[in-house]
């Protein structure tokens, strides 16, 4: 993944989120729940890929929603980095997750408030800031750096087709 590779927007946000925390990644774990191949897929290949051709030599394991919650919880417990892209609100809870862990929460849920109003929330259960982790916000998150990748992707076609 060289300067003139495009990646999908949102999996080239979420690179440029972990690369901005300055966490080490090489040799850790990493969980990436959600298979989509424009967001989840992406993300686990780049999580997984060699540091040299730009990705973060991690252990990498996929879920999905269709994952036994059991199990989820098992391989979240052990990971150093949680990527939750399912669409599936308050799918990670507190009791599965590490101490010190990074949580990149890409789920987009509009649901209903207690009083009634659509809301936006992820796929991280609000329990989940009882743990000592640091974790995206939603809204507010991964969707602005989206946003900011698509731009950069349009910048770099555009100098791809022009030859420079």
């Amino acid at each position: 993944m060289t300067e003139s590779t495009m990646l999908p927007c949102t999996a080239l946000a979420v690179k440029k989120m972990i690369e901005a925390e300055g966490v080490e990644t090489y040799g850790k774990t990493a969980v990436v729940i959600g298979r989509s191949h424009n967001v989840g897929l992406p993300i686990a290949i780049i999580l997984g890929a060699d540091k040299l051709k730009g990705g973060f030599d991690m252990t990498t394991v996929s879920c999905h929603r269709a994952t036994p919650q059991e199990k989820l919880s098992e391989v979240c417990r052990s990971a150093d980095i949680i990527v939750s892209a399912a669409g599936v609100p308050g799918l990670v809870e507190a009791s599965m997750v590490k101490p010190g862990a990074l949580l990149i929460d890409v789920g987009l849920n509009r649901v209903k408030s207690e009083t009634g109003r659509d809301i936006v929330i992820g796929d991280f259960n609000k329990n989940v800031t009882q743990v000592d982790c640091r974790m995206t916000p939603v809204p507010g998150g991964v969707g602005p750096c989206t946003v900011a990748c698509l731009m950069y992707n349009t910048l770099l076609a555009a100098k791809l087709q022009a030859g420079l």
